[in-house]
């Protein structure tokens, strides 16, 4: 899986290419990362607006129980 950016480093960098003369190359290159993300986050900004650039997913974050209880289910599931 790849590095995750905040919803605010995508709607600048967003921002500063379609307000600036810079291309998709010079404006990945200023905010470290590839270009072809550059043209899929101006894609989905022009497409949704600021929404479209915010995570899709909240994290979830499991207990270590709860994952014990997971491989139990499993294991049951699989017995059956």
């Amino acid at each position: 899986m790849g590095k995750k950016y905040s919803a605010q480093h995508k709607i600048n960098a967003v921002l500063h290419y379609l307000n600036s003369h810079d291309g998709s190359r010079l404006t990945a290159r200023r905010f470290g990362v590839n270009r072809s993300l550059i043209r899929q986050w101006v894609h989905l900004y022009r497409l949704h607006g600021v929404e479209g650039l915010m995570s899709r997913r909240p994290t979830i974050h499991r207990t270590l129980a709860f994952k014990q209880e997971g491989g139990q289910f499993t294991k049951l599931r699989e017995a059956v």
